[in-house]
């Protein structure tokens, strides 16, 4: 916990950083976290809604998915974290990997292909099983 935080942490995503500083998302208290080599929170960034998973795109670059069906693309810059963008989508997003300037989305049934920059390639996916 940080000065600040409301809730126990609660991790749902990791990345590490060209720095080997590592990026944590907080879910319970709707934030990222940069920790340093000894595993100290040395910056953190506010979300606006409940983080569910991150991913990194590059060494500085991390994609984190909100419920609110946005991606948020946080950069750490300088040892602070700063919003690069913000990719709005059609369904929700719950899991997010990355891959050669791919990310696969799911939204817990279905299983998306955007390019890292929005556009939607395809539906990749849909389990119809259930109820």
């Amino acid at each position: 916990m940080i000065k600040g935080d409301a809730n126990t942490c609660c991790i749902t995503g990791i990345c590490e950083t060209a720095s080997e500083a590592l990026l944590i998302t907080d879910q319970h208290n709707r934030k990222v976290k940069l920790l340093d080599r000894t595993y100290k929170v040395v910056a953190h960034y506010d979300l606006p809604n409940t983080p569910w998973s991150m991913c990194s795109i590059d060494s500085s670059l991390a994609a984190e998915n909100m419920s609110n069906k946005e991606v948020h693309f946080i950069r750490v810059t300088n040892g602070q974290l700063i919003k690069d963008r913000i990719l709005k989508l059609e369904h929700c997003c719950i899991g997010i990997a990355h891959q050669d300037s791919n990310l696969y989305i799911t939204d817990g049934t279905a299983l998306y292909h955007y390019t890292v920059n929005g556009t939607l390639v395809r539906e990749m996916f849909r389990d119809t099983s259930g109820p």
